[in-house]
Parts: structure tokens; sequence; C-alpha cells
């Protein structure tokens, strides 16, 4: 009879790209958890110098100072290249 069962390197090759993919994942998620903690705390002004849609479902702003905003339709004419904005701390809101 033959022996079917992969051979232990395979499986620990299996095993060491889910383990990778967990951390991987765990390590994304405290970023952004990070990131999002960190937005909600700075006050922040500026003015937009870009814009972007994608596709109908959103529109991405870039600040003078590096930071991408980005705000779901229906923004339509409200906002404009070289309009300021901005946000004070400890909001979402702009």
């Amino acid at each position: 009879m033959t022996d079917l069962k992969a051979p232990i390197v395979l499986n620990t090759l299996a095993g060491l790209i889910v383990l990778i993919g967990i951390i991987w994942f765990i390590r994304y998620q405290i970023e952004a958890r990070d990131s999002t903690q960190l937005f909600y705390r700075q006050k922040t002004s500026s003015y937009i110098i870009s814009s972007t849609s994608y596709f109908g479902r959103s529109e991405e702003f870039q600040l003078d100072n590096g930071a991408t905003v980005y705000f779901l339709y229906p923004v339509g004419n409200k906002i404009a290249i070289g309009d300021s904005i901005s946000k004070e701390e400890n909001t979402y809101f702009f």
C-alpha cells in the first residue's frame, strides 16, 4: 500500500505560510487602528491641491500637507481644488 501523506517539509511549509498570513493580518489591523486614532486626535488645516474620482463611488482629495482625504458621494461640486479644509482635534468631522 502506498503512503499518500505529504512529506513533513510540505506540511511545515504550509503551516509557516498560514502563520505568516495571520501575523501580517494582525499587524495590519494594529497599524490601521493606530492610524485612525492618530487622525482622530490631530487638528489639521490645509487646502486641496488635487482630486480624483473613483468610478462615481468616492472622491479622493490630496491636501497640501501630504494627507489624503476620501469622501463618499454625493460630494458633487461642494468641494473643489483650492478650497481650504480643517478638522478640529478629537473629532472625525471636517
